[in-house]
């Protein structure tokens, strides 16, 4: 499910700070009215620039891990 990205988002920041999540609520994106027009699932398939360019890009725990270690 779309959500499943963003809150598995969420969760690796708030581990990554030492959050706590008790207070996280989870809801399903049609629950909210919004009138923006997003598309359900914004990842990014890099394969392509992988084989491309013969490199691996991090994943999402490596960089989130690298926004802390940089600030």
């Amino acid at each position: 499910k779309y959500w499943n990205v963003k809150m598995e988002f969420i969760i690796k920041i708030a581990k990554e700070i030492g959050a706590s999540l008790h207070n996280i609520n989870v809801i399903e994106r049609n629950a909210v009215f919004s009138q923006a027009i997003r598309p359900k699932d914004l990842r990014l398939d890099v394969s392509a620039v992988e084989t491309s360019l013969g490199i691996k890009m991090p994943n999402l725990s490596d960089e989130i891990r690298s926004l802390f270690r940089d600030a």
